[in-house]
């Protein structure tokens, strides 16, 4: 069964644009993990797409893994704790 794991932001109040793209910069980096490409089927990451239902959530990462066991390999890999 896939395993879905969500992680949802809440960036802090006027954020500068070069903490926001550095921030972007961090979190696309996980695709080049070799554990991400040897056990995440899917990432994705950005802004919501209807922000009067984000809930105040400024950016979201969606992943799908094959079982919780892959899951819990990359949750608990080095790269993916920097």
């Amino acid at each position: 069964m896939v395993f879905v794991h969500i992680v949802l932001f809440k960036l802090k109040p006027r954020v500068a644009a070069s903490d926001l793209q550095a921030f972007v910069a961090k979190v696309d980096t996980l695709k080049s993990l070799s554990v991400v490409k040897e056990k995440c089927l899917t990432i994705n990451h950005g802004p919501p797409v209807i922000t009067d239902r984000a809930q105040g959530f400024d950016y979201g990462l969606y992943t799908h893994f094959k079982s919780h066991e892959d899951y819990e390999v990359y949750r608990v890999d080095p790269g993916h704790k920097e």
